[in-house]
């Protein structure tokens, strides 16, 4: 009896010999084509795989067809990446399609190059008509890299300055890829463009200051919600008091205080500048996280999933998911635009907000 004649697959430039293998290295391009070609079922067959090989033969859809590979092969995956890679996948093929009816055409070399512009703001166009949907947005990052990316150099600068007005998201979606990051395109400039793009928990509506001498006594200043911006402590001992709180006035600065605050001094030079606010609703794209951790670190999220770190208030730290040692303030955070594995989050206020977006 002959030998069966085993061979591997290759899925994201790596040989695949097992199941684990393959669950480890498994890439939705290469899967979904050698599941088209029937190489992987061959290959399931020639493995000895056999209820694996039942399963994959049981799919009807071509639609589902990927989804149904990822149940398959039992990898754990959230249905939001699922569909996250499914949008991916159709927009490539999608792309596939359109390039495939270019190449049967008998263009001559100016027809050719028109085309990849007309591409080019075409793409730009859906850009701005999807420009609150994330995933398209991952997605568009991803071809303008691999398809684009010489016209893209040229027209960044008007790129960026149209994106940031009307679809911001595609900006923060770049900077979520590797390859933008390394291409050096996104100088400290546009990070510091794209730093003041990101949404602000609150609107500061008018500064106003008080000066007195309250002669040991407390007094209610204002109702309104507002945040302490400066403290001048001629007498040293200026303190404020919200909701039966007192905080000193190294403490009290940069403080919200939702119901106003009473004031405490003993000189004439004695004063406080705050500024009445109003609260932001954050649009759900953004993750937030406020509160006071009691100076420990907390599990904010786990290992394993990526996190594009995009604002940390003063005074607060952060660190990749369980990096003992690790300390990153908002200096080295803010503008910067980094990407940590998993987060851990160290606060000692309540108000101040960290916001970030999973990758």
């Amino acid at each position: 009896m002959a030998k069966t004649i085993k061979f591997n697959l290759m899925l994201d430039g790596k040989p695949v010999r097992t199941i684990e293998e393959l669950q480890e290295n498994f890439c939705i391009d290469d899967i979904l084509e050698f599941y088209q070609k029937r190489l992987l079922q061959k290959w399931l067959k020639v493995r000895g795989f056999d209820e694996y090989l039942k399963k994959v033969d049981a799919i009807s859809e071509k639609k589902s067809a990927i989804v149904e590979l990822i149940k398959i092969f039992e990898l754990e995956k959230s249905e939001k990446e699922i569909k996250e890679a499914v949008y991916s996948l159709e927009f490539w093929q999608e792309r596939k399609i359109e390039l495939e009816e270019w190449n049967k055409k008998d263009h001559k070399i100016k027809d050719i190059i028109a085309d990849y512009h007309k591409g080019y703001n075409v793409l730009k166009t859906k850009i701005l008509e999807n420009k609150e949907d994330m995933p398209f947005m991952k997605s568009a990052a991803k071809e303008i890299f691999d398809k684009y990316y010489e016209i893209f150099k040229i027209d960044f600068s008007y790129f960026f300055d149209e994106m940031k007005n009307s679809a911001p998201l595609i900006l923060f979606a770049m900077m979520m890829q590797n390859k933008y990051r390394e291409s050096r395109l996104f100088t400290d400039i546009y990070k510091k463009q794209l730093f003041n793009l990101i949404p602000q928990s609150i609107k500061e509506v008018k500064i106003q200051k008080h000066q007195e001498d309250t002669n040991h006594n407390w007094k209610k200043i204002t109702n309104k919600t507002v945040i302490i911006k400066k403290i001048d402590n001629p007498s040293k001992q200026v303190k404020l008091k919200n909701q039966g709180k007192e905080y000193s006035s190294v403490e009290a600065i940069n403080k919200i205080f939702e119901s106003g605050f009473e004031f405490y001094s003993y000189a004439s030079g004695d004063f406080v500048e705050y500024a009445e606010i109003s609260v932001n609703k954050i649009p759900e794209i953004y993750k937030t996280f406020s509160g006071d951790t009691d100076k420990y670190w907390k599990d904010l999220e786990p290992k394993g999933r990526k996190f594009l770190i995009l604002k940390i208030e003063p005074n607060n730290f952060i660190r990749n998911a369980g990096k003992s040692g690790e300390e990153l303030n908002a200096e080295k955070i803010n503008e910067n635009f980094i990407i940590l594995d998993g987060i851990d989050y160290k606060s000692n206020s309540n108000s101040d907000l960290l916001i970030y977006m999973e990758v």
